[in-house]
């Protein structure tokens, strides 16, 4: 009977060690759930004023979201820069430190002359509108090497297509990231 009684005491022992660590087990996940349903929480919420920013276009002048606004009125603009491009969340910082204020650059098709009755009705706004063309009416452009050793080529962490592409493919001809 003692040698029974002992068992169980320290089966009971055992049961209550289990017992304890799956108890700690259980409050350490229950705050790394808490600590999760906060950041989700939070980053719903930033989502959500960078969604309403954007829709608002918070940051850009008044002659630009009038041109944005009105794209019949403004035949040859294709959008804004920043709207046109995408990049993956990592990239993010180093495309827009890449860029800078270009990021808010209305591309139009070119500065030849099918352009110009835009060009006029842009010019008449009142506030600052940065334009970037397509294409460039000059000689050829500088060599790019085709391989930095150690490094990546900017352009190879922006997704555009279209005249957003080759804007993109101008702009960041010459821009590496070095590890």
């Amino acid at each position: 009977a003692q040698g029974e009684t002992r068992a169980l005491e320290t089966e009971l022992h055992e049961q209550k060690r289990i017992t304890s660590e799956l108890d700690d087990k259980q409050s350490r996940l229950l705050k790394e759930l808490a600590e999760l349903r906060e950041a989700r929480s939070a980053a719903s919420s930033r989502q959500r004023v960078l969604d309403e920013m954007s829709r608002a276009r918070e940051g850009l002048g008044g002659a630009v979201k009038r041109v944005l606004d009105a794209p019949d009125d403004y035949p040859g603009v294709h959008g804004l820069l920043g709207d046109l491009i995408e990049t993956e969340r990592q990239h993010a910082e180093l495309v827009e430190a890449a860029l800078g204020d270009d990021l808010q650059a209305l591309i139009v098709d070119s500065t030849g002359p099918g352009i110009d009755p835009t060009l006029e009705s842009i010019r008449e706004l009142e506030g600052r509108v940065v334009l970037v063309p397509v294409t460039l009416d000059r000689g050829g452009d500088d060599p790019v090497p085709s391989w930095v050793p150690g490094a990546t080529p900017m352009k190879s962490m922006v997704r555009a297509e279209g005249p957003a592409g080759r804007v993109i493919e101008r702009l960041l001809r010459n821009c590496w990231l070095v590890d």
